[in-house]
């Protein structure tokens, strides 16, 4: 069975990590990282952390810190002792899992977080999905807390984000959980490489969501086109799925959308 861990990152100027905490039950992590120059009066503001003369203070108070390399690599400690665990967070996919892929890239920690972590849930996409608007007003995780949990915390600390981003995904978020919810590192590389057909207009964001969702990247539409130029995109794209009670094409049966991906992958193949 998998384990629940509930991550939540604090930056400074240059989107620096200047904070990580996790939770998993009644484990807890929790680690600030040296900045390598002084924190914006803006995130200062929000977190209550400043970086004056190499002293990082949370709320005029010093705390103590380490390296970044180090900092990861003790992060990284405690998300192996549970294996095969899916990361839960607040705004984590576009927010907090770039972030960390690119510092855990820069220090070479990349491997060993791809084998610990199996899946994703952000919370604020599920939340979007399962409490209509005029329900909570925001889907910010502290008016979330306060509307559905009747609580309130110490905001944009992280870790007292993610004890009360636990409660709220164990007590308001767990049950309406699909497997749809979750979403892989291969999201991101998957992204990578459909971002120029959408600034191009080849393909709209509904439909990058949906390749993305099929795993479709563009080596494999391009091995699709490839192995049948004529037909091989058509037959992938409009191929019918059942979701729950009905059916749906996988992709879209536009012929305009088709039409404009075969000619993209055939400008490229010439």
């Amino acid at each position: 069975m998998s384990s629940k861990l509930f991550v939540n990152s604090i930056t400074g100027r240059t989107s620096e990590i200047i904070q990580v905490a996790c939770v998993c039950g009644d484990e807890h992590f929790n680690v600030y990282l040296r900045p390598s120059c002084n924190i914006s009066s803006g995130a200062s503001a929000a977190t209550g952390l400043t970086f004056i003369g190499g002293v990082l203070k949370l709320n005029g108070d010093p705390v103590e810190t380490t390296s970044v390399a180090e900092g990861l690599h003790l992060f990284l400690e405690f998300v192996s002792q549970h294996p095969n665990s899916v990361m839960i967070g607040h705004n984590i996919q576009s927010f907090d899992i770039p972030i960390l892929i690119n510092q855990l890239s820069k220090h070479n920690m990349m491997k060993k977080f791809q084998s610990s972590v199996c899946g994703f849930i952000d919370t604020l996409k599920l939340s979007r999905r399962v409490y209509p608007k005029a329900e909570v007003g925001n889907y910010r995780q502290e008016n979330l807390v306060k509307k559905l949990l009747g609580q309130t915390y110490s905001a944009h600390n992280a870790l007292a984000d993610v004890e009360i981003l636990q409660k709220l995904f164990c007590d308001k978020l767990k049950g309406h959980c699909k497997s749809d919810d979750v979403f892989t590192l291969s999201y991101y590389s998957c992204r990578s490489s459909l971002d120029p057909l959408v600034q191009l207009k080849v393909i709209s964001f509904a439909t990058m969501k949906k390749l993305i969702t099929n795993s479709l990247d563009l080596s494999k539409l391009i091995l699709i086109h490839s192995c049948d130029q004529e037909t091989g995109i058509r037959n992938v794209f409009s191929e019918t799925q059942l979701h729950a009670d009905s059916k749906k094409c996988r992709i879209s049966k536009s012929k305009n959308v088709i039409d404009k991906v075969v000619q993209y992958l055939s400008n490229l193949m010439d």
